[in-house]
């Protein structure tokens, strides 16, 4: 089964403890990420659920300056029309941009990751995947208007932003180029890559000889 684009969404508040957003699911085999950044530069978040359920922390990076970037995710995230709720423990900017797909290999998440600071206006961010097909996502940090030259951007929002490119084949040194609007100050890459579903084979019929 081949890894899908679901949908995105984002949402920009600026001083605030919780922030909801609302998304909708589809599909099978999901996986549901949520990338966002704050202006602490300190980790406030205390937790990130879908529809209630928790998600898992993938990592934090933080910039050169006062910002971190944050990326959660749930593999078999449930389908329908529900609520990602971030909630922090003081007042922050919450930049958020959610993006699901289907077609997702729902064990060993994730293929590989990786997080780094961004130094440079016109970026690079590379990332070694591990299975064939897999899909490679990134979330940047920078100053706006981002814009992605190679893969796809998914859910901008403003200094923080969402995209992919995928499927990579065969699998290994894969990258997402683009360029920020501004200074590099406080840029951040954190990337992920996840395999497609594994068919399973119909034991439905026989041959005999």
């Amino acid at each position: 089964m081949a890894i899908a684009f679901d949908a995105a969404a984002t949402k920009q508040d600026n001083a605030v403890t919780t922030q909801t957003i609302s998304h909708t699911i589809s599909g099978s085999n999901t996986l549901l990420l949520v990338g966002f950044i704050t202006n602490n530069n300190t980790d406030i978040i205390t937790k990130v659920t879908w529809n209630g359920t928790g998600m898992t922390r993938l990592t934090y990076q933080a910039g050169s300056g006062g910002y971190l970037s944050y990326v959660y995710y749930l593999v078999g995230a449930a389908t329908g029309t529900a609520n990602v709720v971030i909630s922090a423990s003081s007042n922050s900017l919450l930049w958020t941009s959610v993006t699901s797909y289907n077609g997702v290999k729902q064990t060993g998440f994730p293929d590989a990751q990786a997080s780094s600071q961004n130094g440079s206006t016109s970026w690079t961010a590379s990332l070694t995947t591990v299975a064939d097909n897999a899909w490679h996502y990134l979330h940047i940090r920078g100053s706006s208007p981002i814009t992605f030259s190679t893969g796809t951007e998914r859910a901008n929002a403003s200094q923080g932003d969402a995209g992919d490119k995928g499927p990579k084949t065969p699998a290994g040194s894969d990258s997402i180029t683009g360029t920020l609007g501004g200074s590099a100050n406080d840029s951040t890459f954190i990337q992920v890559s996840f395999a497609p579903a594994t068919a399973v084979a119909n034991s439905g019929f026989f041959n005999f000889m």
